[in-house]
């Protein structure tokens, strides 16, 4: 049995979209602790994350995938996922947030282009040679997500979020040579298997 000061608590294999976990054993409880269980299915590249502050057990749904995203020019294309409160888009050199709001009925979004700016070293953002985009599907205000991921994740109790991600090249670059930009978990799970999930203590 792991000790408390352990940070991986439990872990369960599958091959389905939904993945079931049991409490965390009473032993391994203090007061104030948040505990976060969360899944990655690597086939669709998404991920899906719940914290709280009771033990309980857990049921993850993974997201579906996020399809037709393409990139042309300095415009980002197939930004609709269903559900989706927010988006995060890695642009080669450069990264934003949206909202779905501020998208609106918008699917599409337009890099500007800062280079022929006064004073604007143009070694600072470069051709869209690839975008790496996440939908959030969140049931938190953005602000509140955002102010509180301290580490590896938002410490906000009831917090579920889903992310699903796709990677476009239009130079045919690797998404390894690229390295992992995104805001989400799957940095930390790139030697894991197909699909995970963990209980982990959120302490200070």
């Amino acid at each position: 049995m792991p000790s408390k000061s352990e940070e991986d608590i439990g872990l369960v294999w599958g091959r389905t979209s939904s993945l079931q976990f049991p409490s965390i054993p009473s032993d391994l409880v203090r007061v104030g602790d948040l505990y976060a269980a969360y899944a990655y299915g690597y086939e669709d590249d998404v991920e899906v994350v719940k914290v709280f502050s009771t033990p309980q057990n857990i049921t993850l749904q993974l997201p579906s995938p996020l399809t037709g995203i393409s990139v042309s020019g300095r415009t980002i294309s197939g930004l609709r996922y269903s559900g989706a409160n927010w988006w995060e888009v890695w642009a080669s050199s450069g990264n934003f947030i949206m909202t779905s709001r501020w998208l609106g009925n918008s699917t599409s979004y337009t890099v500007p282009d800062f280079r022929s700016l006064p004073d604007f070293n143009p070694n600072w953002q470069g051709d869209i040679s690839w975008v790496d985009v996440t939908a959030f599907v969140v049931n938190k205000p953005l602000a509140d997500v955002l102010s509180s991921w301290l580490g590896e994740y938002p410490k906000l109790d009831g917090l579920e979020m889903k992310m699903a991600y796709a990677y476009v090249s239009t130079r045919g670059i690797p998404k390894a040579q690229v390295g992992n930009q995104r805001l989400g978990l799957r940095g930390r799970q790139h030697s894991f298997g197909r699909r995970s999930l963990f209980t982990l203590p959120l302490r200070p």
